[in-house]
């Protein structure tokens, strides 16, 4: 398995694995999209290898691991009846709670991984604390999280936090060249807009549709600078329209408007839309950057509160309003 841009807490686990001193409980914090889940896969690999380099990808153990077979890796999911659940509920952390304490079947180590697609509530992290207090010696828990502060605090300190950060521009492009290939000539763009997010990396480099989408509105957007209240209109169409895709056409005004601040400071090298270089600087030319800074942070403010059930062409005119 090719993990990228982990490389420093990769060899921390090297280090623990070979000195035979890893901990029990592990808290992974980082976006969803930024390798916790395929690290904590490696990690388990690493862990129950037989081999002396670790994990050689060959041993009964790792091919265990690969067709996600390996009975001493258990994922902590509520059953059937509360599949519906919004969290992990309380009698599921008591189920494996029990379960805990049957000995491993094939290995030295029972490790078990609580994801962040259902979050523990803090009845279930109360009810979690009971196994953390003294789980058996042979029980290693991850934890994937995307904020700690989520987090009791008597929870928090049973565990060792993992930060597990973006990868660098130049591991992504890496990652996009070895995994896919045909996307090469976009490599550099979807490094950009994922920012070192693999998740995101491969959602835009599987899709073309969100190119497609940005080339639409960029040519639409950057209309601005010449008719403003044309462009205005436009743009609050193309909006409404493409209102599934808010997010995505948030973030790209978010990436415009910081290229156009780029241009202003004269700071061209970390132009994300180099694609669009002359239409950015067409644009840059006829706005002030307060004005550029105000719908900046219009945009933020719109991509960290806006809901689907709030009116999106008010949300949009407020954003949009401070280019005119």
């Amino acid at each position: 398995m090719n993990i990228y841009g982990k490389t420093k807490i990769d060899s921390y686990f090297q280090n623990l694995v070979k000195c035979k001193s890893v901990g029990q409980f592990y808290i992974f914090e980082g976006p969803d999209g930024v390798g916790k889940k395929t690290f904590a896969d490696y990690l388990a690999s690493m862990i129950h290898c037989e081999s002396d380099v670790k994990p050689c990808g060959m041993c009964p153990s790792c091919i265990k691991h690969q067709t996600h077979n390996h009975p001493d890796y258990i994922r902590i999911e509520n059953d059937d009846s509360e599949k519906e659940k919004k969290n992990i509920s309380v009698e599921t952390i008591r189920r494996y709670s029990r379960d805990m304490f049957v000995k491993p079947l094939i290995s030295d180590t029972k490790i078990y991984l609580l994801d962040d697609e259902k979050p523990l509530a803090s009845e279930g992290q109360n009810a979690f604390l009971k196994i953390l207090e003294e789980p058996p010696s042979y029980v290693l828990i991850i934890m994937l999280i995307k904020n700690s502060s989520s987090l009791l605090e008597t929870v928090l300190s049973r565990g060792v936090k993992i930060s597990v950060d973006p990868c660098t521009h130049d591991e992504t492009i890496n990652y996009l060249n070895d995994n896919f290939p045909s996307s090469s000539h976009r490599a550099e763009l979807i490094a950009s807009f994922s920012g070192g997010v693999l998740g995101s990396a491969k959602s835009l480099a599987e899709e073309d549709s969100f190119f497609s989408m940005r080339d639409d509105f960029y040519n639409l957007f950057s209309e601005f600078s010449s008719n403003g209240t044309k462009a205005l209109e436009n743009t609050l169409t193309f909006i409404l329209k493409n209102k599934d895709n808010v997010y995505d056409i948030i973030n790209l005004i978010v990436s415009w408007l910081r290229d156009i601040i780029c241009l202003k400071t004269s700071d061209e090298k970390h132009i994300i839309n180099f694609d669009f270089k002359d239409k950015l600087s067409v644009f840059a030319s006829g706005i002030t950057a307060e004005k550029v800074i105000k719908t900046a942070d219009e945009a933020e403010k719109m991509a960290k509160h806006f809901t689907k059930g709030n009116n999106l062409e008010l949300w949009s005119l407020n954003m949009l309003k401070n280019l005119i």
